[in-house]
Formats: C-alpha cells, structure tokens, sequence
C-alpha cells in the first residue's frame, strides 16, 4: 500500500467519515464468500485503483491476509454468507469495519451495554427475503437492505463507541482494461450513519 492511500483512508473514516466515504470506495468482497471465520480481522494493503464520478478513488486491496508489521492497516471484515456475524469491541483491535460488498443482502447490527456492536449479514435473496434479521430491534440497533444496487457497511470506532455507516454504490458501467481486469464506474449515492 502506498504511504498515501494509508494516509488517503485512515484520515478519512476517522475525520469526516460520511465526507470521506460519499467521494471514495475501499472495495471489498473480490473473493468475499471466502468460508472466513466470524470476528476474522485481517490485515490489508491497498491501492488507489481509479476515480470515482464522485471525485474520489476506489481502493482495492493488493494483497490481504496480512499479519503484524505487514499490514498497514486492519480491519475487521465480514465476509458474505447467511448468519454470519462478529463483535466489535469498544476497546481492543481494530478501529475500523468493512463488509463484502452487499447485493440483495442486509446487515443489521445491535449494541451492547459494554459499547461492544455484533455486526450480522443476512441473504434476502433467498428464503425469507424481506424480514427483518433476528437479533435486531427498533432503538437498539439499525438494519440497512439494498436489493436493487450495491453498498458496502462500514464501521468506525471512536472513544469506545462504533458508528456505522451505509454507502450505496451504483456500477454506472464497467470498462474492460487492456491487461485483463476489469474497471468499475462507480457513482456513489447518499452516505449515511445507520
């Protein structure tokens, strides 16, 4: 990871987090049902990929599953994959959250007494499409569901309590590159806290 994409998104999600992330996309889930284990942090490296029609950069990841001095920054990261769920802790490990990137799918997250946040995703592709996930009640927690786009959930830890925040992404177009990849023409909608 370049010094400046680390600067780029740790600045950002602890400044002015819904500022930062309704200009730029830290995209995850390339290979998001991956069988990770819940409460699975991991370390990553990451890369100013290309622009945004919103003014900012998509970073993806170069390489992840990085371990101790490695790894410049880390995250906790859910994974795709019905029911499956993580605590974040108010104080101990990483002060960030992302998920795979959510697709006819929710995430519903509820808070402890302790400042702790268990984070769920949930398939409404399929059986029970359109309920609202166990575990989630209404003052205690938020659920986010985007079935007709893309979004990604992040969280941010701060002074012991965690801020979650929705960002939906419209795939505007993508564009074959010359060495095989593939460019995502990204738009992203309105951020907000949930």
């Amino acid at each position: 990871m370049s010094r400046e994409a680390y600067e780029v998104i740790t600045r950002g999600l602890r400044g002015d987090a819904v500022g930062f992330l309704s200009r730029h996309v830290v995209m995850m889930g390339v290979r998001g049902n991956d069988g990770a284990a819940n409460s699975q942090v991991r370390g990553f490296e990451f890369e100013m990929a290309y622009p945004t029609r919103s003014g900012g950069a998509v970073f993806k990841p170069t390489r992840e599953e990085l371990g101790g001095a490695e790894a410049p920054v880390f995250f906790y990261y859910l994974p795709w994959g019905t029911g499956t769920y993580m605590r974040l802790d108010p104080q101990d490990g990483p002060d960030f959250m992302i998920t795979a990137t959510v697709k006819g799918c929710a995430v519903g997250y509820e808070r402890a007494a302790d400042g702790a946040v268990r984070v769920g995703h949930y398939d409404l592709c399929t059986a029970g499409r359109g309920t609202k996930p166990e575990g989630t009640r209404a003052g205690r927690g938020g659920v986010y569901a985007d079935e007709d786009g893309v979004a990604l959930i992040y969280g941010v830890r701060a002074n012991r309590r965690w801020a979650i925040y929705a960002q939906p992404v419209t795939a505007v177009q993508t564009i074959d590159q010359p060495n095989g990849q593939v460019r995502l023409d990204a738009e992203i909608g309105a951020v907000k806290p949930f």
